[in-house]
C-alpha cells in the first residue's frame, strides 16, 4: 500500500499509507493451515493477563492519534461479548482511546459454546464487519468494509 500513497484510488481521493505493527506475532504453518495437529500453542495475551492490558494501554496510548484512522484486528482470546472481568478491562482500554469494538456476533462457535473473542477496534466512523466462510478454522474470517470520510 506504501507504494500507492498519493496516488489517485478509484474513488477519485488519493491511497493514504497503512502503517502495520505486530503487537504479538504468531507464525502459522502450511500444516497448521490445513488442520496439522502442532503441540505448540500460541495464545493471546502470552504475557501474563496484568502484563497484557498493560502493555496493550500503553501500546494504544503510543500509537493511537485522533486524527488517522486506525484498526486493531486480532484474535485476542478475550470474550468481549460476555461481561467478566477481563472484558470489562479491554472495554475500558478501547474506550479510553476513543475507539470502538465493531464485531456483534460470534467469532468462535463448536457445539459447547460461542464467543467473540475475534475482535476489530477501530475509529473509523463508517466501518462495518462481516462473517465469511472459513472451513479449516473454528473461527470465523472477518470482512472489513469502511470509507475513510473523517473520524
Amino acid at each position: 500500500m506504501t507504494a500507492l500513497k498519493g496516488k489517485p484510488a478509484p474513488s477519485g481521493y488519493p491511497f493514504e499509507a497503512v502503517q502495520t505493527y505486530v503487537m504479538n506475532p504468531k507464525s502459522i504453518t502450511m500444516g497448521q493451515l490445513y488442520g496439522e495437529f502442532d503441540l505448540q500453542t500460541h495464545e493471546c495475551p502470552s504475557k501474563s493477563d496484568a502484563d497484557f492490558f498493560t502493555y496493550f494501554e500503553s501500546w494504544c496510548d503510543d500509537k493511537i492519534e485522533s486524527n488517522i484512522v486506525c484498526m486493531i484486528v486480532g484474535d485476542f482470546n478475550i470474550g468481549i461479548s460476555k461481561e467478566t472481568c477481563y472484558s470489562k478491562t479491554l472495554k475500558n482500554i478501547i474506550n479510553a482511546n476513543g475507539m470502538k469494538e465493531i464485531v456483534n456476533f460470534s467469532t468462535r462457535v463448536n457445539k459447547n459454546s460461542k464467543t467473540t473473542i475475534g475482535l476489530i477496534i477501530t475509529n473509523a466512523s463508517h466501518a462495518t464487519v462481516n462473517a465469511c466462510d472459513c472451513s479449516v478454522s473454528d473461527h470465523e474470517a472477518l470482512r472489513i468494509t469502511f470509507t475513510i470520510i473523517g473520524i
